[in-house]
């Protein structure tokens, strides 16, 4: 019996430059993970599978979007004079 799971978008940290980086390494490997098992599929002709792979992948890569935003602009007010209010 094949249960269908609907994929969530994993939650970044909220924590430091390092988290954040650790972050987005776990998930870019996560997103390989996903993206190997997705040509398996392609090459074995289940479908099913590979839609849920591509998905899992795009989840994780969204994620690592997002979080490297975060982080780029966690730098940026870091390097601010103190005092000034960065724009982003």
């Amino acid at each position: 019996m094949n249960a269908h799971v609907q994929p969530t978008s994993p939650a970044p940290p909220s924590g430091s430059l390092y988290e954040l980086r650790q972050f987005i390494a776990d998930h870019v490997e996560l997103a390989g993970v996903y993206l190997a098992h997705a040509a398996d599929c392609a090459l074995l002709g289940d479908d099913f599978g590979l839609k849920v792979a591509l998905t899992k992948h795009g989840l994780y890569m969204k994620a690592v979007r997002e979080t490297f935003a975060d982080l780029v602009a966690k730098q940026k007010r870091a390097a601010a004079p103190e005092g000034l209010r960065v724009l982003s």
